[in-house]
């Protein structure tokens, strides 16, 4: 996943460690999945897993969206963006 990845694999296990929270097993799979975080333009996660890396300010978590009512808009957000670039 390269070097971007790896970071945000380290700054998430720092976030857990700054807020005491325990890795429960449910965890594991978040922490996968958070590792394509640099490669896409959205990624979203469950409530409490996105909260940390938002609250945590891991790197690219501007692009974490919390929770499902919130992706269309987002969605929305990112297309306006590349149709500009174009």
């Amino acid at each position: 996943f390269g070097n971007e990845s790896a970071l945000v694999a380290a700054e998430v296990l720092f976030a857990f460690e700054r807020d005491g929270r325990s890795i429960k097993e449910s965890d594991g799979i978040d922490f996968v999945h958070v590792m394509y975080l640099p490669h896409t333009d959205l990624w979203r996660g469950d409530r409490a897993f996105s909260d940390l890396l938002k609250k945590h300010k891991v790197s690219f978590s501007e692009r974490v969206v919390p929770t499902l009512l919130e992706l269309p808009a987002r969605i929305e957000e990112v297309d306006t963006i590349i149709l500009r670039e174009e």
